[in-house]
């Protein structure tokens, strides 16, 4: 047969021969294949195949050994047929089929298990007039990661079958899989939430395998629709504990609590939406002295000069010279006054006393005869107001108070109620005049009205305070049992949804480094974020840019940006799903390492991914509009090439809740709305 194409029959063919090399270049191989060779489907070695299509797979023989090489085009020219049969025959165009291969790496036997593994790249490529094969189901298992164990035995987290690799099944290393941050993007019934379901459900078998026992297992699932509170009830049976906790918990569930005095301060200004130039002062202010107290202070002097002093600190910040602080000066004069009468003041009182005397010697030459505006005219020069802010911050250390630092720094916090803090914002905004309380005013109104949504009461407000120990107990568990915990975040309005998210993060986050810095062995952790662009959603894709997010919004997203940097040192992996990769922070994204791509049909989307490949590897991504449900493209660190991949079916009663509504059955059997 290769006599049709002028080239001399220099090698004995069998049935799995299926053309020659028509030409040679370093990342493309053309082929001609023979008339007889198959069409559709292809028998080898008692294996039907598909053949030829795109992205399957020819072998070459080459001087290493077989060359694996993946099909990126196929297609019909035409061929004059040969005369050298005689002058008395005419040369007419036929048809010829072609195919244009790129090579992927050279098969070598493997003695320890009796197959083929894959090395990447050749020193020698074939040349022309070389037969092409099709390859055995052995040597497409090379094309297939499965990881094993030292002893040879395949242990790993399977994902499925490769569909077009003999189906030979997908297993990769949970460290390569996980280690470096897990994407599972596509289109809305495309099979992601299954695939995610799927991937905790074979960590938690792997980690209960043989002698484990399942207390190293550590997850953690953000949960936005309520979808996977029922997909793991016999992960029980495993010894691992599954916490459900929901902001509105159903008989399955338990109370999400992320008690407010958890959050710090910038949680608390993007929840209250505060302006930087009066409201979050005020703001932090408020904060630092219930984290001291846990409640509001008792003296109402010491909070007032408390607050006169912010402005004064505030102002002498912004300038250097003609410090105006107006009214302040006055709450100062009278606040400390008071303070010299306050229990301890008198025990080792040098503090107390030394604010009074630099009172003294700076304020009567600011003070104004007009009782109108008593204060209000002056300017303190630099040294003066230094002096003035250096005897207040003793004084006020005296007192055990500590005025500067984010509570999210502060190891001496106090649990308080957040009704406290509410209280205390206006009396502080009114001690630093009428204008201050107006301005101020919108942002303690904002509050006023959160902390009476009910979900919110339930979750961070109701009850009281509670010790920290307890908080992070019920969040991520104790040290003694496999822990998986599902976080309902159903019913939470937007901005509370982010902060409290972002909260839940850094809180994990920051245990996991404390374990680590104080020199315990690093507990690996999984942090599974379904419906992700909802919380990390990209900032450049708004109309005016990154800072037309909401603050609570934006600062969600920089937390789990946190994490895909950072995590990783100290064993917290992100797994994020999503149906809209184009809208999920390109910072995350970025950090994943290895992705699972189920059908994705937008355009922008799909060019977005299609830099995730090699551009060699680039025509793989062309089958995203098409792919079946259940089945995906596997890239990234966990395998060697880019693989199709079936991921294996779940049993009904472990897949998540996010099934196509049945609008037939519905309307055949008459349902109506439950109570509202």
């Amino acid at each position: 047969m290769t006599a049709a194409f002028g080239i001399a029959d220099h090698f004995e063919r069998d049935s799995a021969t299926v053309g020659i090399v028509d030409s040679v270049g370093p990342s493309r191989i053309d082929i001609s294949l023979f008339d007889d060779a198959p069409h559709g489907i292809s028998m080898n070695a008692g294996q039907l195949q598909r053949f030829p299509r795109v992205n399957g797979f020819v072998a070459i023989p080459a001087e290493a050994g077989a060359m694996l090489a993946m099909i990126t085009w196929l297609g019909i020219d035409t061929a004059s047929i040969s005369n050298d049969a005689g002058p008395d025959r005419l040369s007419l165009p036929a048809p010829r089929r072609r195919l244009h291969v790129l090579p992927l790496g050279v098969l070598r036997s493997d003695p320890t298990t009796g197959g083929y593994s894959l090395v990447r790249g050749a020193l020698s490529l074939p040349t022309v007039g070389d037969p092409v094969r099709l390859p055995t189901k052995s040597q497409l298992r090379a094309l297939v990661p499965q990881h094993a164990a030292p002893s040879g035995e395949p242990t790993g987290i399977r994902l499925g079958s490769a569909l077009l690799a003999g189906g030979g099944p997908v297993i990769v290393s949970p460290d390569r899989l996980f280690g470096r941050h897990l994407a599972v993007l596509g289109n809305t019934g495309s099979g992601k939430s299954c695939t995610t379901a799927h991937l905790l459900r074979e960590a938690a078998l792997l980690a209960t395998a043989g002698d484990a026992n399942g207390v190293g297992f550590r997850a953690i699932l953000f949960d936005l629709n309520n979808e996977y509170g029922h997909c793991f009830d016999d992960f029980e049976e495993l010894g691992i504990e599954v916490k459900r906790l929901s902001a509105s918990p159903d008989e399955t569930q338990e109370q999400l609590r992320v008690p407010a005095w958890m959050w710090d301060d910038e949680e608390w200004l993007s929840f209250a939406s505060a302006s930087p130039g009066t409201q979050a002062p005020l703001l932090r202010h408020a904060l630092s002295l219930v984290h001291q107290f846990g409640e509001i202070p008792t003296n109402v002097a010491l909070t007032q000069t408390a607050g006169a002093y912010y402005q004064l600190h505030r102002e002498r910040m912004l300038q250097t010279t003609g410090i105006e602080v107006g009214t302040a000066l006055g709450i100062i004069r009278s606040g400390i006054d008071q303070c010299r009468d306050l229990p301890g003041a008198d025990i080792d009182g040098h503090s107390v006393n030394a604010v009074v005397t630099t009172a003294d010697q700076i304020l009567p030459k600011y003070k104004s005869k007009n009782p109108d505006y008593e204060w209000g005219y002056k300017s303190l020069n630099s040294q003066e107001a230094d002096g003035l802010i250096d005897a207040l911050g003793a004084m006020f250390a005296h007192f055990g108070i500590a005025l500067h630092g984010s509570t999210e720094h502060r190891v001496d916090t106090k649990p308080f109620e957040i009704t406290a803090l509410i209280e205390l914002l206006p009396i502080i905004a009114a001690s630093r005049g009428a204008e201050f309380l107006k301005w101020t005013a919108p942002m303690i109104e904002r509050l006023r009205t959160a902390v009476r949504d009910p979900y919110l009461d339930g979750c961070c407000i109701k009850d009281g305070p509670e010790a920290p120990d307890t908080c992070f107990q019920n969040l991520f568990g104790s040290s003694g049992q496999g822990r998986l915990t599902i976080i309902d975040l159903s019913m939470l309005p937007n901005h509370a949804l982010w902060v409290i998210a972002g909260a839940i993060t850094r809180a994990m986050l920051k245990s996991l480094q404390r374990n680590v810095l104080d020199g315990h062995r690093m507990v690996p952790t999984i942090m599974v974020l379904d419906e992700a662009h909802s919380l990390i959603r990209r900032g450049s894709i708004t109309q005016v840019g990154d800072d037309s997010a909401p603050g609570a919004a934006r600062l969600c997203r920089e937390r789990f940006e946190t994490v895909a940097r950072e995590g990783r040192k100290f064993g917290l992996s992100l797994v994020i799903s999503s149906q809209r990769p184009g809208e999920v922070s390109e910072t995350v994204l970025s950090q994943c390492n290895t992705y699972l791509i189920h059908r994705i049909v937008n355009d922008r989307d799909q060019e977005y991914l299609r830099r995730l490949v090699p551009d060699s590897l680039s025509s793989l991504m062309s089958d995203l509009p098409t792919l079946p449900t259940r089945t995906a493209i596997c890239t990234g660190w966990a395998v060697e090439l880019p693989t199709i991949v079936e991921i294996s079916e779940l049993a009904p009663q472990h897949r998540p809740r996010s099934s196509d509504p049945d609008f037939g059955a519905s309307w055949a059997e008459g349902r109506t709305l439950g109570a509202l």
